[in-house]
């Protein structure tokens, strides 16, 4: 369930990866000699896709504008929440 997802990147490095107008959660991980794994949360509903450009967009980027942005807290509280609605 992607609510349970979501809380087990609870630490990690939460961004948003836009490509090809297209905007994906992803979690980044770094081990102990700064290599890093990326983990795109594919299971997004459409609903949050709103959610996640206003995180681009808070970020100081845009859907048309490649790139990887951080999340807020707040961005990701709000996920969490409306996650909690859907399922």
């Amino acid at each position: 369930m992607l609510k349970e997802k979501l809380r087990a990147y609870e630490g990690k490095y939460l961004v948003v990866d836009v490509w090809n107008f297209r905007a994906t959660l992803s979690v980044r991980t770094f081990d102990e000699t700064g290599s890093e794994t990326s983990e795109a949360v594919v299971d997004m509903p459409p609903e949050l896709q709103e959610i996640l450009e206003a995180g681009v967009y808070e970020a100081g980027g845009a859907p048309n504008i490649s790139g990887i942005y951080p999340l807020s807290r707040k961005v990701v509280l709000r996920l969490v929440q409306e996650t909690e609605k859907i399922r």
